[in-house]
């Protein structure tokens, strides 16, 4: 009898018709290079933070070079600029003149040897590593959206000026970094502007990759170089927009974002590629996009592209070659899904390890596949789900569905929790929800049969987990025998 792969995994899509083999949903699962689908990394405590939430939301994360961990938390106009240790929260701003952040954005930061600058499109602030104070940054810069650090100088839009960027002079060394506070343009180029007016659109979003700077205005993108004569000269201009400055996402040598049509693109500069296809009636159905911020996940062999919209409180995270899913939170109290809970992140090289603010009251912790449940001010399971589209076989003859096999890693906890395997036949109900356990410790038999399920001639599949435990279903297969029509 012929047997056949259930497609199993990050398949996701929108508004696309399922019995074409279009898969509606996939939530809180990551797929690995051969295809084994797992739950999504879970939210656990992190050691270089402290224990009890700070007490508002957190929305800004940086880590500096020597391992410092700043946050921005609390509501705009006035954001406190703090430092995490693993004991407490230090606020920087108090008993500091002009020592908040202000601006209603997320905040954007920049790294100087000597001081780090965060700007949230209101007074752009420095915080200096010699006496950690948080204070403005002088010289008159602008009140930009974006501060980037670039061929030694700093570089914030000006949002007086339509498609204007001005930079500071240089600032070099570990003795002064009186240059990053100059930023009245000079003859001699210390100091200036240049603007991008490839076309009249105002910039959304600026960003530096290895020795070039990319300006995202909401209708075009240009990259600029460094230059001798000019300070930065014009390097390539594409017809894409931004919509959303805060979904700009670096992905190694390219950029990812959300943009002017509502597509998730990636690109270089030169060239780009929309990535978001299977999910693009969603995006397109979204009541507010402009609030929409990313960020990428990385460990082990998961490298995951994951963007928030906090207004409609959804999250989709993408894979490449393997594509989307949603991840959600859940709540034991009403027994649902819930909105993913982390409001920021940060990929802290110095100890690979993603560290993220989660919740309303500002609680840092760890997002890693080390953990397969959620931890904030309690613990939660995380419910994943993936379905496929209809299967027919490649026929709309009747088929006996003789065995489903599911490859499983299993016995490793001893808990014995349980998953659970549905289908539905021609847009009917859901069927089954036939359970089975991921063994008590020591059960290492990998492979998980049923059978005798049913006749059909065209099948969806969905397998859902809901504990607390990590699951690993490498492989699932359907045995099928074709009876004719």
């Amino acid at each position: 009898m012929p047997e056949a792969a259930i497609p199993f995994g990050n398949n996701m899509e929108s508004s696309q018709e399922e019995l074409a083999g279009a898969s509606p949903l996939s939530v809180n699962t990551v797929t690995d290079s051969k295809g084994a689908v797992m739950q999504r990394p879970g939210i656990g405590l992190y050691s270089s933070a402290p224990t009890a939430a700070y007490g508002a939301e957190i929305d800004g994360l940086y880590t500096t070079v020597t391992g410092l961990l700043f946050a921005v938390g609390g509501a705009a106009p006035s954001r406190p600029v703090l430092l995490v240790r693993p004991d407490g929260f230090e606020d920087l701003s108090v008993n500091q003149t002009a020592g908040y952040l202000t601006g209603t954005l997320r905040p954007e930061f920049a790294e100087g040897e000597m001081l780090l600058v965060l700007t949230a499109g209101g007074d752009p602030q420095k915080v200096t590593f010699a006496d950690l104070v948080s204070s403005r940054l002088g010289g008159g810069p602008p009140n930009g959206s974006s501060v980037v650090a670039n061929a030694s100088r700093l570089l914030i839009d000006n949002p007086v000026i339509s498609g204007q960027i001005q930079f500071s002079d240089v600032f070099t060394g570990s003795v002064t970094f009186a240059g990053a506070e100059t930023w009245i343009p000079a003859i001699d180029n210390s100091a200036g502007f240049f603007n991008a007016v490839a076309r009249p659109d105002p910039v959304v979003a600026v960003r530096d990759n290895t020795n070039e700077v990319f300006v995202f205005g909401s209708s075009t993108l240009q990259v600029f170089d460094p230059d001798p004569v000019v300070t930065y000269a014009p390097a390539a201009t594409r017809e894409v927009g931004c919509v959303a400055g805060s979904s700009v996402v670096k992905y190694d040598q390219t950029f990812a974002w959300l943009d002017d049509k509502r597509r998730f693109v990636v690109s270089d500069g030169r060239t780009f590629q929309p990535i978001s296809d299977q999910i693009q009636q969603t995006l397109n159905d979204m009541t507010s996009v402009s609030d929409c911020f990313g960020y990428r996940f990385v460990e082990g062999h998961c490298d995951a592209l994951v963007w928030t919209f906090p207004t409609d409180g959804r999250t989709f995270a993408y894979q490449n070659g393997k594509g989307w899913a949603e991840w959600m939170g859940w709540s034991d109290t009403s027994n649902t899904l819930t909105q993913f809970p982390v409001t920021a992140q940060f990929l802290r090289g110095d100890q690979d390890k993603n560290v993220v603010a989660v919740g309303p009251t500002g609680f840092i912790r760890e997002l890693s596949r080390d953990f397969s449940s959620d931890t904030t001010d309690v613990t939660t399971r995380i419910l994943a789900t993936t379905t496929t589209g209809f299967i027919d076989h490649d026929t709309n003859a009747r088929k006996q569905c003789v065995a489903v096999r599911l490859t499983l890693r299993r016995g490793l906890t001893g808990n014995n929790q349980q998953g659970l395997l549905y289908w539905r036949d021609d847009l009917g109900q859901w069927e089954g929800g036939l359970s089975f356990t991921l063994g008590a410790s020591g059960d290492y038999q990998p492979v998980v049969e049923f059978r005798s399920l049913g006749v059909y001639r065209t099948r969806q599949w969905k397998f859902v987990f809901s504990g607390t435990d990590p699951f690993s279903l490498a492989n699932a297969t359907e045995e099928f025998n074709i009876l004719g029509n």
